[in-house]
């Protein structure tokens, strides 16, 4: 197969992907919509606070990984 075959598939296959993602999205906004202010800024928050702890533990990460490797090469000063 040569790439114009395999990203027609591509296409085609995400077209038919996308269909049915956006169905289920206009269900899960229906339930989403229907309930109570309340229950929606519960779900806000621990959203947000998922985020943060994502961005935190990446940050973490790229810091240990920073000390890491500044123990494995010595400064040049």
């Amino acid at each position: 197969m040569n790439v114009a075959m395999i990203s027609l598939l591509g296409i085609i296959f995400l077209g038919f992907f996308a269909r049915e993602t956006a169905s289920e999205f206009t269900q899960v906004q229906r339930v989403y919509l229907s309930l109570p202010h309340e229950a929606r800024e519960h779900i806000h928050r621990f959203a947000r606070m998922l985020v943060m702890l994502i961005f935190g533990l990446i940050q973490a990460w790229r810091f240990v990984g920073g000390l890491l490797a500044s123990k494995r090469r010595p400064a040049l000063a």
